[in-house]
Protein backbone atom coordinates (compact mmCIF):
# COMPACT_ATOMS: atom_id res chain seq x y z
CA UNK A 1 0.00 0.00 0.00
CA UNK A 2 2.69 2.27 0.88
CA UNK A 3 4.73 1.81 -2.76
CA UNK A 4 1.29 2.31 -4.21
CA UNK A 5 0.25 5.68 -2.38
CA UNK A 6 3.79 6.94 -3.58
CA UNK A 7 3.22 5.86 -6.87
CA UNK A 8 -0.14 7.81 -6.93
CA UNK A 9 1.48 10.84 -5.38
CA UNK A 10 4.08 10.51 -8.17
CA UNK A 11 1.94 9.78 -11.48
CA UNK A 12 -0.46 12.94 -10.18
CA UNK A 13 2.87 15.16 -9.66
CA UNK A 14 4.29 14.67 -12.83
CA UNK A 15 1.29 15.16 -14.74
CA UNK A 16 1.12 18.57 -12.76
CA UNK A 17 4.76 19.29 -13.21
CA UNK A 18 4.40 18.36 -17.01
CA UNK A 19 1.52 20.45 -17.74
CA UNK A 20 3.40 23.67 -15.75
CA UNK A 21 6.62 23.35 -16.90
CA UNK A 22 6.51 22.63 -20.79
CA UNK A 23 4.77 25.63 -21.67
CA UNK A 24 7.54 27.44 -18.97
CA UNK A 25 10.06 25.77 -21.40
CA UNK A 26 8.26 27.12 -24.71
CA UNK A 27 7.81 30.37 -23.63
CA UNK A 28 11.58 30.31 -22.61
CA UNK A 29 12.74 29.43 -25.90
CA UNK A 30 10.11 32.45 -27.35
CA UNK A 31 11.69 34.95 -24.87
CA UNK A 32 15.59 34.22 -25.87
CA UNK A 33 14.27 34.69 -30.15
CA UNK A 34 12.27 37.61 -29.49
CA UNK A 35 15.09 38.91 -27.48
CA UNK A 36 17.75 38.31 -29.73
CA UNK A 37 15.62 39.73 -32.67
CA UNK A 38 15.45 42.51 -30.77
CA UNK A 39 18.60 43.13 -29.80
CA UNK A 40 19.61 43.35 -33.56
CA UNK A 41 16.72 45.47 -34.63
CA UNK A 42 18.21 47.98 -31.79
CA UNK A 43 21.76 47.64 -33.40
CA UNK A 44 20.23 48.47 -36.93
CA UNK A 45 18.50 51.95 -35.59
CA UNK A 46 21.46 52.96 -33.99
CA UNK A 47 22.41 53.39 -38.15
CA UNK A 48 18.92 54.49 -39.48
CA UNK A 49 20.18 58.67 -38.90
CA UNK A 50 23.58 58.36 -39.95
CA UNK A 51 21.90 56.84 -43.55
CA UNK A 52 19.10 58.83 -43.47
CA UNK A 53 21.75 61.94 -44.42
CA UNK A 54 24.80 60.39 -45.47
CA UNK A 55 25.77 58.30 -48.23
CA UNK A 56 29.57 58.53 -48.31
CA UNK A 57 30.83 54.76 -47.92
CA UNK A 58 33.78 55.84 -45.69
CA UNK A 59 31.36 57.24 -43.16
CA UNK A 60 28.95 54.83 -43.19
CA UNK A 61 31.63 52.11 -42.97
CA UNK A 62 33.29 54.31 -39.90
CA UNK A 63 29.84 54.17 -38.03
CA UNK A 64 29.09 50.26 -38.89
CA UNK A 65 32.33 49.43 -37.39
CA UNK A 66 31.36 51.34 -33.81
CA UNK A 67 28.08 49.70 -34.06
CA UNK A 68 29.68 46.38 -34.83
CA UNK A 69 32.16 47.01 -31.68
CA UNK A 70 29.29 47.75 -29.91
CA UNK A 71 26.68 44.87 -30.98
CA UNK A 72 27.05 41.18 -30.79
CA UNK A 73 24.99 40.74 -33.88
CA UNK A 74 26.60 40.35 -38.29
CA UNK A 75 25.57 43.97 -39.26
CA UNK A 76 26.28 45.26 -42.45
CA UNK A 77 24.58 47.88 -44.86
CA UNK A 78 23.55 47.72 -48.36
CA UNK A 79 23.91 51.01 -50.23
CA UNK A 80 21.95 52.40 -52.93
CA UNK A 81 24.06 51.48 -55.35
CA UNK A 82 23.58 47.78 -54.37
CA UNK A 83 27.51 47.69 -52.54
CA UNK A 84 28.37 46.16 -49.10
CA UNK A 85 29.41 47.39 -46.38
CA UNK A 86 30.47 44.78 -43.99
CA UNK A 87 29.73 41.18 -43.99
CA UNK A 88 28.34 40.28 -47.68
CA UNK A 89 24.71 39.21 -48.57
CA UNK A 90 24.88 35.12 -49.28
CA UNK A 91 21.26 35.98 -51.05
CA UNK A 92 21.10 38.88 -53.09
CA UNK A 93 17.06 38.01 -52.58
CA UNK A 94 16.73 39.13 -49.43
CA UNK A 95 17.00 42.79 -50.57
CA UNK A 96 13.26 42.70 -51.87
CA UNK A 97 12.16 41.57 -48.60
CA UNK A 98 11.88 45.07 -47.40
CA UNK A 99 9.90 46.34 -50.31
CA UNK A 100 7.36 48.47 -48.35
CA UNK A 101 9.87 50.61 -46.08
CA UNK A 102 9.22 48.80 -42.97
CA UNK A 103 11.67 46.57 -41.12
CA UNK A 104 11.36 42.29 -41.75
CA UNK A 105 12.81 39.33 -40.47
CA UNK A 106 13.60 36.76 -42.66
CA UNK A 107 14.82 33.12 -41.25
CA UNK A 108 17.76 31.78 -42.90
CA UNK A 109 19.79 28.91 -42.75
CA UNK A 110 22.22 30.59 -40.25
CA UNK A 111 19.79 31.99 -38.03
CA UNK A 112 17.81 35.43 -38.79
CA UNK A 113 18.04 38.37 -40.91
CA UNK A 114 16.64 41.24 -39.53
CA UNK A 115 16.36 43.90 -42.92
CA UNK A 116 15.53 47.80 -42.05
CA UNK A 117 15.20 49.92 -44.62
CA UNK A 118 16.32 53.44 -44.27
CA UNK A 119 14.94 56.30 -46.85
CA UNK A 120 17.27 59.12 -47.55
CA UNK A 121 15.89 62.64 -48.84
CA UNK A 122 16.60 62.42 -52.57
CA UNK A 123 14.54 59.32 -52.23
CA UNK A 124 17.67 56.90 -52.26
CA UNK A 125 17.55 53.58 -50.35
CA UNK A 126 20.05 51.76 -48.01
CA UNK A 127 18.89 49.02 -45.94
CA UNK A 128 20.49 47.82 -43.02
CA UNK A 129 21.11 44.28 -42.32
CA UNK A 130 21.45 42.44 -39.27
CA UNK A 131 21.94 38.61 -38.86
CA UNK A 132 21.04 36.97 -35.78
CA UNK A 133 23.10 33.56 -35.21
CA UNK A 134 20.86 30.44 -34.45
CA UNK A 135 23.34 30.31 -31.10
CA UNK A 136 22.06 33.97 -30.23
CA UNK A 137 18.68 32.91 -30.74
CA UNK A 138 19.12 30.00 -28.39
CA UNK A 139 21.06 31.91 -25.89
CA UNK A 140 20.21 31.11 -22.85
CA UNK A 141 17.87 28.52 -23.15
CA UNK A 142 20.19 25.53 -22.10
CA UNK A 143 20.49 26.54 -18.16
CA UNK A 144 17.36 27.73 -18.03
CA UNK A 145 15.72 24.17 -19.19
CA UNK A 146 18.47 22.85 -16.92
CA UNK A 147 16.80 25.18 -13.92
CA UNK A 148 13.52 24.06 -14.71
CA UNK A 149 14.08 20.33 -14.65
CA UNK A 150 15.49 20.38 -11.62
CA UNK A 151 13.04 22.25 -10.47
CA UNK A 152 10.42 19.91 -11.25
CA UNK A 153 12.89 16.85 -10.19
CA UNK A 154 12.84 18.71 -6.30
CA UNK A 155 8.96 18.64 -6.71
CA UNK A 156 8.46 15.07 -7.79
CA UNK A 157 10.81 14.13 -4.85
CA UNK A 158 9.24 16.35 -2.57
CA UNK A 159 6.09 14.28 -3.46
CA UNK A 160 7.38 11.52 -3.04
CA UNK A 161 8.65 11.94 0.09
CA UNK A 162 4.99 13.78 1.71
CA UNK A 163 2.86 10.93 0.00
CA UNK A 164 5.76 8.01 2.00
CA UNK A 165 5.17 10.33 5.13
CA UNK A 166 1.19 10.01 5.00
CA UNK A 167 1.13 6.76 3.68
CA UNK A 168 3.23 5.80 6.50
CA UNK A 169 0.83 6.88 8.89
CA UNK A 170 -1.82 4.74 7.25
CA UNK A 171 0.01 1.81 7.08
CA UNK A 172 1.28 1.62 10.20
CA UNK A 173 -1.75 1.37 12.16
CA UNK A 174 -2.87 -1.24 9.33
CA UNK A 175 0.20 -3.16 10.07
CA UNK A 176 -0.44 -3.35 13.71
CA UNK A 177 -3.90 -4.20 12.96
CA UNK A 178 -2.30 -7.45 11.19
CA UNK A 179 -0.11 -8.18 13.90
CA UNK A 180 -3.06 -8.48 16.33
CA UNK A 181 -4.87 -10.45 13.71
CA UNK A 182 -1.84 -13.44 13.15
CA UNK A 183 -1.41 -12.79 17.59
CA UNK A 184 -5.07 -14.23 17.69
CA UNK A 185 -4.75 -17.14 15.18
CA UNK A 186 -1.97 -17.87 17.34
CA UNK A 187 -4.19 -18.11 20.29
CA UNK A 188 -3.59 -15.48 22.01
CA UNK A 189 -7.27 -14.21 22.90
CA UNK A 190 -6.14 -11.09 25.22
CA UNK A 191 -4.62 -9.48 22.07
CA UNK A 192 -5.99 -6.18 21.52
CA UNK A 193 -5.64 -3.70 18.44
CA UNK A 194 -4.96 0.16 19.04
CA UNK A 195 -7.54 2.65 18.18
CA UNK A 196 -4.81 4.51 16.09
CA UNK A 197 -4.07 6.21 12.68
CA UNK A 198 -7.15 7.07 10.07
CA UNK A 199 -10.93 6.61 11.21
CA UNK A 200 -11.49 3.60 8.71
CA UNK A 201 -7.97 1.94 10.46
CA UNK A 202 -9.74 2.30 13.74
CA UNK A 203 -13.20 1.58 12.86
CA UNK A 204 -11.46 -1.58 11.18
CA UNK A 205 -9.38 -2.08 14.90
CA UNK A 206 -12.58 -1.61 16.98
CA UNK A 207 -14.30 -4.28 14.91
CA UNK A 208 -11.67 -6.72 15.46
CA UNK A 209 -11.33 -5.56 19.14
CA UNK A 210 -15.29 -6.66 19.38
CA UNK A 211 -15.18 -9.72 17.33
CA UNK A 212 -11.89 -11.06 19.67
CA UNK A 213 -14.17 -10.25 22.93
CA UNK A 214 -17.24 -12.10 21.41
CA UNK A 215 -15.09 -15.35 20.61
CA UNK A 216 -13.53 -15.00 24.20
CA UNK A 217 -16.97 -15.06 25.68
CA UNK A 218 -18.03 -17.62 23.31
CA UNK A 219 -14.53 -20.14 24.04
CA UNK A 220 -15.57 -19.02 28.05
CA UNK A 221 -19.37 -19.69 27.67
CA UNK A 222 -18.34 -23.24 25.73
CA UNK A 223 -15.88 -24.65 28.14
CA UNK A 224 -18.02 -23.77 31.30
CA UNK A 225 -20.41 -26.26 29.10
CA UNK A 226 -18.34 -28.66 28.94
CA UNK A 227 -16.69 -28.99 32.16
CA UNK A 228 -20.35 -28.98 33.42
CA UNK A 229 -20.79 -31.80 30.85
CA UNK A 230 -18.03 -33.45 32.48
CA UNK A 231 -19.01 -32.96 35.71
CA UNK A 232 -22.09 -34.45 35.39
CA UNK A 233 -20.29 -38.00 34.23
CA UNK A 234 -18.69 -38.32 37.29
CA UNK A 235 -21.90 -39.94 38.84
CA UNK A 236 -22.30 -42.93 36.53
CA UNK A 237 -18.66 -43.28 36.41
CA UNK A 238 -18.89 -43.91 40.13
CA UNK A 239 -21.57 -46.21 39.50
CA UNK A 240 -19.78 -48.21 37.07
CA UNK A 241 -16.58 -48.52 39.79
CA UNK A 242 -19.79 -49.84 41.71
CA UNK A 243 -20.43 -52.46 39.57
CA UNK A 244 -16.88 -53.42 39.16
CA UNK A 245 -16.25 -54.43 42.34
CA UNK A 246 -19.47 -56.01 42.75
CA UNK A 247 -18.48 -58.46 40.13
CA UNK A 248 -17.02 -62.07 41.17
CA UNK A 249 -15.22 -62.76 38.24
CA UNK A 250 -12.01 -61.15 39.10
CA UNK A 251 -10.55 -61.02 35.87
CA UNK A 252 -13.58 -59.42 34.40
CA UNK A 253 -14.00 -57.12 37.22
CA UNK A 254 -10.47 -56.05 36.44
CA UNK A 255 -10.98 -55.40 33.08
CA UNK A 256 -13.90 -53.45 34.02
CA UNK A 257 -12.12 -51.17 36.36
CA UNK A 258 -9.81 -50.38 33.76
CA UNK A 259 -11.82 -49.45 31.71
CA UNK A 260 -13.73 -47.27 33.30
CA UNK A 261 -10.35 -45.58 35.02
CA UNK A 262 -9.82 -45.43 31.34
CA UNK A 263 -12.83 -43.30 31.33
CA UNK A 264 -12.21 -41.40 34.44
CA UNK A 265 -8.89 -40.31 33.23
CA UNK A 266 -10.49 -38.95 29.77
CA UNK A 267 -12.81 -36.87 31.86
CA UNK A 268 -10.61 -35.31 34.22
CA UNK A 269 -8.51 -34.11 30.91
CA UNK A 270 -11.32 -33.23 29.73
CA UNK A 271 -12.46 -30.80 32.56
CA UNK A 272 -8.61 -29.51 32.75
CA UNK A 273 -8.99 -28.69 29.01
CA UNK A 274 -12.02 -27.10 29.74
CA UNK A 275 -10.63 -25.02 32.76
CA UNK A 276 -7.89 -23.03 31.18
CA UNK A 277 -8.21 -20.21 30.37
CA UNK A 278 -5.91 -19.76 27.80
CA UNK A 279 -4.54 -22.14 24.94
CA UNK A 280 -1.07 -24.26 27.01
CA UNK A 281 2.09 -24.30 25.16
CA UNK A 282 3.19 -26.29 22.26
CA UNK A 283 4.14 -29.79 23.61
CA UNK A 284 5.34 -32.96 22.14
CA UNK A 285 5.65 -36.53 23.11
CA UNK A 286 7.84 -39.73 21.91
CA UNK A 287 5.22 -41.28 19.11
CA UNK A 288 6.18 -45.06 19.79
CA UNK A 289 6.18 -45.16 22.98
CA UNK A 290 2.39 -43.70 23.24
CA UNK A 291 1.63 -46.78 20.32
CA UNK A 292 3.03 -49.11 22.21
CA UNK A 293 1.35 -48.48 25.51
CA UNK A 294 -2.30 -47.66 23.77
CA UNK A 295 -1.49 -51.19 22.05
CA UNK A 296 -0.92 -52.95 24.86
CA UNK A 297 -3.95 -51.31 26.86
CA UNK A 298 -6.33 -52.77 23.74
CA UNK A 299 -4.38 -55.88 23.08
CA UNK A 300 -6.58 -57.78 26.01
CA UNK A 301 -9.53 -57.11 24.37
CA UNK A 302 -7.96 -58.30 20.73
CA UNK A 303 -6.96 -61.39 22.55
CA UNK A 304 -10.83 -62.04 24.02
CA UNK A 305 -12.31 -61.67 20.54
CA UNK A 306 -9.83 -63.81 19.01
CA UNK A 307 -8.07 -61.24 16.59
CA UNK A 308 -4.66 -60.96 15.62
CA UNK A 309 -3.50 -57.75 16.53
CA UNK A 310 0.18 -57.12 14.87
CA UNK A 311 2.11 -54.24 15.69
CA UNK A 312 4.99 -53.63 13.83
CA UNK A 313 6.81 -50.02 15.17
CA UNK A 314 10.16 -48.04 13.77
CA UNK A 315 13.39 -48.81 15.94
CA UNK A 316 14.39 -45.61 16.10
CA UNK A 317 12.61 -42.99 18.44
CA UNK A 318 10.10 -40.83 16.84
CA UNK A 319 8.99 -36.92 18.68
CA UNK A 320 6.08 -35.71 17.57
CA UNK A 321 4.20 -32.05 18.16
CA UNK A 322 1.63 -33.25 20.19
CA UNK A 323 0.53 -33.88 23.68
CA UNK A 324 1.25 -37.50 25.33
CA UNK A 325 -3.00 -37.29 25.85
CA UNK A 326 -3.77 -35.83 22.98
CA UNK A 327 -2.22 -38.38 21.29
CA UNK A 328 -3.38 -41.41 22.84
CA UNK A 329 -6.73 -40.73 22.72
CA UNK A 330 -6.51 -40.40 19.38
CA UNK A 331 -4.78 -43.88 18.80
CA UNK A 332 -8.01 -45.04 21.85
CA UNK A 333 -10.60 -44.01 19.25
CA UNK A 334 -9.28 -45.47 16.25
CA UNK A 335 -8.74 -48.69 17.68
CA UNK A 336 -11.75 -48.47 19.20
CA UNK A 337 -13.67 -47.90 16.37
CA UNK A 338 -11.80 -50.58 14.68
CA UNK A 339 -13.91 -53.19 17.86
CA UNK A 340 -17.30 -51.06 17.68
CA UNK A 341 -17.59 -51.59 14.00
CA UNK A 342 -16.56 -54.65 13.47
CA UNK A 343 -17.43 -58.63 13.93
CA UNK A 344 -15.19 -60.45 16.65
CA UNK A 345 -12.54 -62.06 14.67
CA UNK A 346 -11.18 -60.35 11.93
CA UNK A 347 -7.10 -59.49 12.54
CA UNK A 348 -5.91 -55.72 12.71
CA UNK A 349 -2.57 -54.06 12.33
CA UNK A 350 -1.00 -51.13 13.43
CA UNK A 351 2.10 -49.66 12.30
CA UNK A 352 4.17 -46.50 12.88
CA UNK A 353 7.29 -44.94 11.77
CA UNK A 354 8.80 -41.66 10.45
CA UNK A 355 6.68 -41.47 7.59
CA UNK A 356 3.18 -42.22 9.07
CA UNK A 357 0.78 -43.95 11.87
CA UNK A 358 -1.41 -46.56 9.91
CA UNK A 359 -4.38 -48.67 11.74
CA UNK A 360 -6.17 -51.11 9.75
CA UNK A 361 -8.30 -54.40 9.81
CA UNK A 362 -9.79 -56.66 7.82
CA UNK A 363 -13.54 -56.10 8.40
CA UNK A 364 -15.93 -54.62 6.21
CA UNK A 365 -13.81 -51.11 5.46
CA UNK A 366 -15.81 -47.57 5.44
CA UNK A 367 -18.68 -48.01 3.38
CA UNK A 368 -17.97 -44.02 2.65
CA UNK A 369 -14.40 -43.10 2.60
CA UNK A 370 -14.78 -39.38 2.61
CA UNK A 371 -17.29 -39.29 5.37
CA UNK A 372 -18.51 -35.16 6.41
CA UNK A 373 -17.70 -34.17 9.96
CA UNK A 374 -20.01 -35.79 12.20
CA UNK A 375 -20.99 -38.24 9.93
CA UNK A 376 -19.48 -41.69 8.82
CA UNK A 377 -20.99 -44.30 6.27
CA UNK A 378 -21.32 -46.94 9.15
CA UNK A 379 -24.24 -45.86 10.63
CA UNK A 380 -22.03 -44.19 13.44
CA UNK A 381 -21.94 -40.43 14.89
CA UNK A 382 -18.50 -39.81 12.69
CA UNK A 383 -16.34 -38.26 15.82
CA UNK A 384 -13.61 -40.89 15.70
CA UNK A 385 -12.78 -39.51 12.88
CA UNK A 386 -13.28 -35.90 13.84
CA UNK A 387 -11.19 -36.41 16.55
CA UNK A 388 -8.56 -38.05 14.21
CA UNK A 389 -8.77 -35.33 11.97
CA UNK A 390 -8.49 -32.57 14.32
CA UNK A 391 -5.31 -34.27 15.88
CA UNK A 392 -3.72 -34.59 12.15
CA UNK A 393 -4.07 -30.98 11.95
CA UNK A 394 -2.53 -30.25 14.84
CA UNK A 395 0.52 -32.36 14.01
CA UNK A 396 0.20 -30.51 10.70
CA UNK A 397 -0.27 -34.12 9.15
CA UNK A 398 -2.80 -35.10 7.08
CA UNK A 399 -5.67 -37.86 7.37
CA UNK A 400 -5.79 -40.15 4.69
CA UNK A 401 -9.02 -42.60 4.68
CA UNK A 402 -8.95 -45.94 2.41
CA UNK A 403 -9.01 -49.79 2.27
CA UNK A 404 -6.50 -52.25 3.56
CA UNK A 405 -4.97 -55.05 1.00
CA UNK A 406 -8.11 -57.91 2.33
CA UNK A 407 -10.61 -54.77 1.55
CA UNK A 408 -10.93 -53.44 5.27
CA UNK A 409 -10.68 -50.20 6.63
CA UNK A 410 -7.01 -48.43 6.50
CA UNK A 411 -6.13 -44.87 8.40
CA UNK A 412 -3.24 -43.32 8.23
CA UNK A 413 -1.84 -40.07 9.42
CA UNK A 414 0.71 -38.57 7.16
CA UNK A 415 2.78 -36.25 9.58
CA UNK A 416 6.18 -34.61 8.97
CA UNK A 417 8.87 -35.06 12.07
CA UNK A 418 10.72 -31.95 12.00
Amino acid sequence: MRRRLALVALATTALVVLSVLLPLAVAVKTIARDRAVREGELSAQGLVPVLAVVHDRATVEEAVARARAFGKAALSVVLPDRSTVGDPLADRRLLEAPRRGRAVNVRSQSGIEVLTPVDAADGSRSIIRVRVSGRSLTGGVAPAWTILFLLGLVMLLLAVAVADRLARSIVRPVRAVELVTRRLQSGELDARAELVGPPEVQAVASTLNQLDARITELLQNERETMADLSHRLRTPIAALRLEADSLRDEVEAQRVTIGVEEIARAVDELIGQARRSAPVAPSSCELLDVVRDRCAFWSVLAEEEHRRFDVALAERPIVVPIGENELAACIDTLLGNVFAHTEPGPAMRVQADVEALIIEDDGPGFAVLTPEPGRSGAGSTGLGLDIARRTAEHLGAQLVLGSSESGGARIEIRFVIG
